[in-house]
């Protein structure tokens, strides 16, 4: 329907501007065929400017037209981009989120001892970090020397007992020098680790993590992975991206939860339980499988204060 439009606009605005040139030329033509016919015929300077007028007149037309045209299709089309936005935002901020104060009430009683917890031993374990560089080298992982020993030989992930070190490391740095830091835990249903698709699946979630020493197993059937410098939305936002690949890999059905540090001094036990507790949450509705924790920061602070 649009385009059906769109060609019988151009060809009506292309015979206005042939037709307002049209009648310019053959009043030009019908003074320079007198002039040719009678050597005593003087050019009617008068006419010639009517008719100027008037083919400047249905050009201009013709062009005031196509400018209110282009904006209101401009308006209709920001006002449609607009919604679109709204839509994926909202789906983003509301079905795949879920409040801190929606978990469970056991995560909660954490808060206090925890934040207690890291803040006596935070400040010495930052004390031993020696390089710190915003943004490039700072967000750059640790590597693990020898890390070979410590890989799975079956998915090639680090293997569990590893990821609670080496996340309260990754955190103590992103506390240190104040950058966000995500931790993703991916479930996939019935994951066979000696199936066909784990190398191929072990070589994409390596690329989207960037690093082989952040990606851990977890469980029997989960995947830990961290990502640096990430902040709550962006998490949710590659999980939804790295959720439709995975399940076109292993034809199993994923799940993921994010969490993520905020604002927070927070130990990696503690984190690695609210991307646990968001994965449960995302088994509720088979519609959303990637849920993300976020923190009332509010409350937060005000727990802090009162420290």
């Amino acid at each position: 329907m649009k385009n059906r439009f769109l060609v019988f606009y151009t060809i009506l605005i292309s015979t206005i501007y042939l037709l307002g040139v049209g009648y310019f030329g053959y009043s030009l033509f019908v003074e320079y065929s007198n002039a040719s016919s009678n050597i005593y015929y003087i050019f009617n300077t008068t006419k010639i400017l009517e008719s100027l007028k008037i083919s400047i007149l249905i050009i201009a037309s013709a062009t005031v037209l196509t400018i209110i045209l282009l904006i209101v299709t401009y308006c209709k089309k920001q006002k449609k981009y607009n919604m679109v936005m709204e839509d994926e935002e909202s789906a983003i901020n509301d079905d795949n989120i879920v409040e801190e104060d929606e978990l469970d009430n056991e995560i909660e009683e954490e808060n206090a001892d925890d934040s207690e917890e890291l803040k006596e031993t935070s400040q010495e374990e930052v004390q031993n970090e020696e390089k710190n560089e915003l943004p490039s080298e700072e967000c750059k992982p640790v590597m693990i020397e020898d890390s070979n020993v410590l890989f799975s030989e079956k998915t090639h992930f680090i293997m569990e007992e590893y990821l609670e070190n080496r996340l309260n490391s990754e955190l103590n740095r992103a506390i240190s020098s104040e950058f966000d830091l995500a931790l993703f835990i991916i479930q996939i249903k019935n994951l066979n680790k000696d199936a066909d698709y784990i190398e191929k699946l072990s070589d994409y979630i390596s690329v989207q993590f960037q690093f082989k020493d952040l990606i851990f197993e977890f469980k029997e059937d989960c995947i830990a992975c961290i990502k640096t410098n990430c902040i709550i939305d962006d998490a949710v936002a590659l999980a939804d991206k790295i959720h439709k690949e995975i399940v076109d890999i292993t034809k199993e059905k994923c799940y993921i939860g994010v969490s993520t540090r905020s604002i927070r001094m927070i130990s990696a036990e503690r984190i690695i339980t609210e991307a646990y507790e968001a994965l449960k949450h995302a088994h509720e509705d088979e519609e959303n499988p990637i849920i993300g924790f976020r923190v009332n920061a509010e409350k937060y602070m005000e727990m802090m204060k009162n420290q």
